[in-house]
């Protein structure tokens, strides 16, 4: 066999591991992302209690044949700044489900002057997803504009 036959085998061998590594780590990736988005009508239920903490639970599913780190973090912003947060850093393998659990904690007389319609209540998600030894990765940033919580 000539040495330019073995290098054109080599090249194209190269070529079709790559495209099977793409389309699994993308697979992978983007059913971790689609799984650790809050379901459609989920209410955020939480009491005025001092402080007030608001339980945010997710619970992302790896369906993919390979292993991905996510990391979230979830704010909430009032009148365009930041005044509570709470993030986390999670391996999920294949297979398999991570539950999260973020709390957001602010003060009782904090809370009551920003729960209201007269503030300009948003919240913010930070999603970066990473998979393949980190050679595949996914960013997204959420804004969600919320209302008056009490």
């Amino acid at each position: 066999m000539k040495l330019s036959k073995v290098v054109g085998l080599i090249i194209v061998s190269i070529q079709l591991m790559s495209a099977v590594a793409l389309i699994t780590g993308t697979h992978t990736m983007l059913g971790v992302f689609a799984s650790a988005l809050p379901s459609d009508g989920q209410v955020i239920d939480f009491e005025y209690s001092d402080p007030v903490i608001i339980p945010i639970n997710l619970t992302p599913v790896n369906n993919g044949l390979l292993s991905a780190k996510m990391s979230i973090k979830i704010s909430i912003i009032v009148n365009g700044v930041e005044v509570a947060s709470d993030s986390s850093i999670v391996s999920i393998p294949s297979g398999s489900m991570v539950p999260i659990e973020l709390r957001l904690t602010i003060p009782l007389n904090e809370a009551q002057e920003y729960f209201n319609e007269e503030n300009d209540l948003q919240f913010k998600a930070d999603i970066n997803i990473k998979t393949l030894f980190d050679l595949i990765s996914f960013s997204n940033n959420i804004l969600i504009e919320g209302g008056e919580l009490g």
